[in-house]
């Protein structure tokens, strides 16, 4: 069982305070290490692994993509987020295409179909959850892609080259790490015993640590003993932290070596003819023999140019997924020494005046100026986020009502600001666009204003700036593929880039169904104005007189009702000034509906409530409460990765283009087929097997094969 996540869900009732961390029991750590296992306490990250078809598409095309969500410490999946969100960004940070999906059992597919408009070249297509927005955009996702414009006249003939961008430094290391057999010696070198004189040594990755242990410096260098049967698979960091916390030096290591991690692919023959069966076997390391299944995903694809995804690893337990870690040996190796944990992340697991790590709160809270969750993890149609601010200071405000009325649903939830000012709704099972207002639901102040945050990371995006170039292999590649793209668009219908989902959900009666008394306005004489209405025909509903405010409530023997506020509504929508609302004529209302009594609704507890309902359901002719917000809210699309077979053709003369011939994604066993078929194309293509074990390793495997074009008859 994963107990953090066990623990993350225990404690969610609490989420919503500030600096909430999770707390969990200390698992395999060190013997000989001093430890407090109570005091581990991490804070739940996740990580998207996240895959394309390709690198390479022409305007107009659609970039296919696959996504697990995985526990970023382990690469379990995780089941904490419902959706993910996905963005194609140019290389001035600007999303250009965005969209929000579904998630089933930690994984999904989907499409994002490129503008023909768009200009050549580099974007990158960026993927992350709701609840990695608390976190540093850092963690988040991005796969770079090459898109051509075949109208593009421009050719780009200069190598690939960083330029502008944010360069990472090497480490000045006082670590160095000595691999034995049984454990690592871990040295720390160049110290001053006059000036540092206590060492604490902490193994971590990602929001956890692990182990600790603190000595006293009684010379220039001092080592430690870490059995490596205590440390984590993937990659962990050690950090060397002086008394007065000051991070002396960091290095990253890891016992992974992909050698011992390579599937084995065969296929017989190597060269097939179009629209031929295919079949190959394929075979996990020795080591995974005793993984009962895997999870792997299957790829099949002509061979694209220039994409050296064969050389990367997406990501090992412990760092951010699809961040292009070198398989090679000596590259992986150099990595390890090129990259490293911040050492604010570091400092995170200390608390002022303790010697020993304890928690962490490493989170970029963005807006606020105190520590607090602004992004829920989400349910399958999502959460609306928000906070009530002082316009003039910018601070938030704690305990406020807020209220939000689903147009055209009869559905309404009602909710206080937390401590923090912030408020959160989740949104039923829906699958087409809703419009929702917003609205206070007591007499607000003339300051305060209801903030909506924005449903897409709007922190700054700044890519490393890359050089535009096309080999003589993706000039090819570019030829070929445009041709057989623009007969694509003839034979063939483009696959959906959006399934579309019937909608199921309706709601036809207002929340409080029943209410306990409805008055039709059409069933009595003609009134001056709807307060007269409400004097003469309305029973136990008052109306009151502060000054020149004007007010209903409604009048209950229950002496505990006086507690609570009476919620009045015009179409579902609170309504905190009722003046002009009393003025209206009759004619504008058809029924006046009321429920006398104590009503507890989502997270609010109402005396009673009173819905006006306008005759053309238009709100009256009023306008929308001055300070409420009018929005809408698109939930996300179902999962659905494209099936490529499903254009296939037993007619010669409609012929079949698609670059990519199989895709298959999930659990498979260790040991297997592939069978699939080739369609019209010809050239180089292979198949890709690529996952994770059960310890959250990489495991992967190629093989090349060619189709050649059907021979001509003599």
């Amino acid at each position: 069982m994963n107990f953090k996540l066990l623990n993350f869900l225990l404690n969610r009732s609490r989420m919503l305070l500030p600096g909430l961390l999770f707390l969990v029991g200390a698992e395999g750590i060190y013997a000989q290490l001093q430890i407090r296992p109570e005091e581990k306490a991490p804070a739940f990250q996740e990580t998207i692994w996240l895959q394309t078809d390709r690198s390479l598409y022409l305007a107009g095309e659609q970039i296919t993509f696959h996504a697990v969500l995985l526990e970023k410490d382990t690469y379990d999946p995780s089941m904490l987020s419902k959706s993910i969100r996905v963005e194609l960004m140019d290389q001035n940070g600007v999303s250009r295409i965005r969209k929000r999906i579904e998630l089933e059992n930690a994984q999904t597919s989907g499409a994002l179909l490129i503008s023909p408009d768009l200009e050549t070249g580099w974007y990158y297509l960026r993927a992350y959850t709701n609840w990695m927005r608390n976190f540093p955009t850092s963690g988040f996702t991005v796969i770079p892609v090459k898109v051509v414009n075949p109208a593009d006249q421009e050719v780009y003939p200069q190598p690939d080259s960083m330029v502008a961008g944010e360069m990472q430094l090497t480490v000045n290391n006082s670590i160095t790490i000595t691999e034995e057999t049984n454990l690592l010696q871990v040295g720390i070198e160049g110290l001053n015993p006059d000036s540092v004189h206590s060492v604490t040594l902490l193994m971590h990755r990602s929001g956890t640590w692990y182990g600790v242990e603190n000595k006293k410096v009684t010379g220039s260098q001092i080592s430690f003993e870490v059995p490596r049967v205590k440390i984590p698979p993937g990659i962990v960091q050690f950090s060397a932290i002086s008394d007065d916390k000051k991070v002396l030096g960091r290095k990253l290591w890891s016992d992974y070596d992909h050698s011992k991690h390579l599937i084995t692919i065969d296929i017989q023959p190597t060269e097939y003819s179009i629209r031929g069966t295919c079949e190959a076997s394929y075979n996990l390391p020795d080591n995974q023999k005793d993984t009962a299944r895997i999870y792997l995903n299957t790829l099949v694809s002509l061979n694209p140019a220039g994409d050296s995804s064969d050389t990367y690893l997406p990501g090992l337990p412990g760092w951010t997924a699809s961040s292009e870690i070198p398989m090679e040996k000596k590259a992986f190796d150099n990595w390890l020494d090129q990259n490293f944990y911040p050492d604010s992340l570091v400092l995170s697991f200390f608390k002022p005046g303790s010697s020993l790590p304890t928690t962490t709160d490493s989170i970029e809270w963005p807006k606020l100026n105190h520590p607090g969750i602004l992004f829920l993890p989400e349910t399958r149609s999502g959460v609306l986020s928000g906070r009530i601010i002082n316009r003039f200071t910018g601070v938030t405000v704690p305990a406020v009502g807020v209220g939000i009325t689903t147009l055209n649903d009869n559905s309404f939830d009602a909710i206080r600001t937390n401590q923090d000012g912030l408020f959160f709704f989740t949104f039923p099972k829906i699958f087409s666009q809703r419009d929702y207002v917003l609205s206070f639901l007591t007499e607000p102040d003339s300051a305060w204003k209801i903030e909506t945050l924005p449903d897409y990371d709007n922190r700054p995006f700044t890519p490393g700036k890359k050089d535009f170039s096309l080999s003589p292999e993706d000039l090819d590649y570019i030829r070929n593929r445009n041709t057989t793209f623009q007969l694509q668009q003839i034979y063939s219908t483009r696959i959906s880039e959006e399934p579309k989902a019937a909608e199921t959900r309706t709601r036809n009666k207002i929340f409080f169904y029943p209410p306990d008394r409805v008055i039709l306005t059409d069933n009595y004489i003609e009134l001056a104005n709807i307060r007269e209405v409400v004097y003469e025909v309305v029973p136990d509903v008052q109306i009151h007189h502060e000054g020149n405010r004007i007010s209903l409530s409604v009048y209950s023997n229950k002496s505990y009702s006086r507690d609570y506020e009476t919620l009045i509504l015009l179409d579902g929508v609170p309504l905190t000034d009722q003046q002009e609302l009393l003025s209206l004529p009759p004619t504008r209302i058809r029924a006046i509906e009321v429920k006398n009594k104590v009503f507890i609704h989502g997270g609010y507890t109402f005396s009673a409530i009173v819905n006006f309902v306008s005759r053309n359901n238009d709100f009256a002719g009023l306008k929308l409460p001055a300070q409420s917000v009018l929005g809408s809210y698109e939930p996300p699309v179902p999962a659905k990765m494209p099936d490529f077979r499903k254009h296939a053709s037993t007619s010669p003369e409609i012929p079949l283009l698609n670059p990519t011939l199989f895709w298959k994604t999930g659990k498979q066993v260790p040991k297997g087929t592939i069978t699939f078929s080739v369609n019209d194309l010809y050239g180089d293509f292979r198949i890709w097997l690529s996952g994770f074990d059960a310890k959250g390793q990489w495991v992967n495997g190629q093989k090349r094969f060619s189709v050649s074009p059907p021979k001509k008859k003599q």
